[in-house]
């Protein structure tokens, strides 16, 4: 199922798949890799392809609260997007 969230005054839709090493992040036409390990209490490590940042996190209601690289920021879950299967043609 794909997701919005609102983030820096924006609208963004972002859904989640699975891949064989975790999972794909899908944003618009763009994929990448993506984890998220558990560090401690409110800390985990992000990894977004071959790069990885400690983060701290806070979850109320529909709101996440990150703290990454010395800034916070907070994303909001605005409504689910339900998954669309096009059907294939026949040839």
């Amino acid at each position: 199922m794909a997701h919005t969230f609102a983030l820096n005054g924006g609208q963004h839709e972002v859904w989640l798949s699975r891949a064989p090493s975790g999972y794909l992040l899908h944003i618009g036409e763009h994929s990448v890799a993506v984890a998220l390990a558990t560090r401690g209490e409110h800390v985990h490590e992000l990894l977004v392809g071959d790069h990885s940042e400690r983060i701290y996190v806070a979850v109320r209601g529909d709101e996440v609260h990150v703290h990454l690289d010395g800034e916070a920021h907070t994303l909001r879950y605005t409504r689910p997007r339900p998954f669309r299967v096009r059907p294939c043609r026949a040839r």
